[in-house]
């Protein structure tokens, strides 16, 4: 995974970046007051709120492609016309949707849970509405990944504009890693 570091915000200057070898950070910007009773100084242990994330940037894949993060892979297929079934979850808000097969590969070796990843998706500008239709088997897996294996399952979407479409899976990490960000688009 690509990770960036980022500094100017929240009044860091060079000098309060940690370079790994120090155990505490030494200056303090004056512009802070480290007598606040609430707040924090920066160290180690508490890491700086920042509004982008590592892989923010990072160029997307085309549908159809596999995209890793740690021991996952996922493809997300390309987009196909989708009707959805009357009464489906999401699907109120859209007059057009779109259908995904995503497969998701587990190379780890501890089954991979649903609550590993999620899926969200932009079109036109804005979020896409998940459908979920029951009827036509657009539904989240109940079951882990077992290691070594993959799963497929469909996907649908509510979008403005099947053309202008991107879908992002949030890979989490272990610990207290960022989730590293997978981007598909046409």
């Amino acid at each position: 995974a690509l990770f960036f570091v980022l500094g100017g915000f929240g009044g860091d200057s060079e000098d309060d970046q940690s370079t790994g070898d120090e155990t505490s950070v030494e200056q303090t910007n004056p512009a802070e007051d480290p007598t606040t009773p609430d707040e924090t100084t920066p160290d180690e242990t508490t890491p700086a709120e920042d509004p982008t994330t590592p892989d923010e940037d990072a160029a997307a894949v085309a549908f159809g492609d596999a995209a890793s993060a740690g021991d996952v892979e996922i493809t997300v297929g390309r987009p196909e016309p989708f009707q959805p079934a009357e009464g489906a979850a999401g699907a109120q808000k859209t007059s057009e949707a779109v259908v995904h097969e995503v497969t998701v590969t587990n190379r780890g070796d501890a089954p991979l849970g649903i609550g590993s990843y999620y899926l969200l998706a932009q079109s036109g500008g804005q979020d896409a509405e998940r459908i979920f239709d029951y009827t036509q088997e657009i539904r989240l897996p109940s079951d882990p990944v077992p290691p070594g294996e993959s799963q497929t399952y469909r996907v649908a979407w509510g979008v403005q504009d099947a053309g202008d479409l991107a879908v992002t899976a949030s890979v989490r990490g272990s610990g207290s890693e960022m989730p590293t960000k997978l981007t598909w688009s046409n």
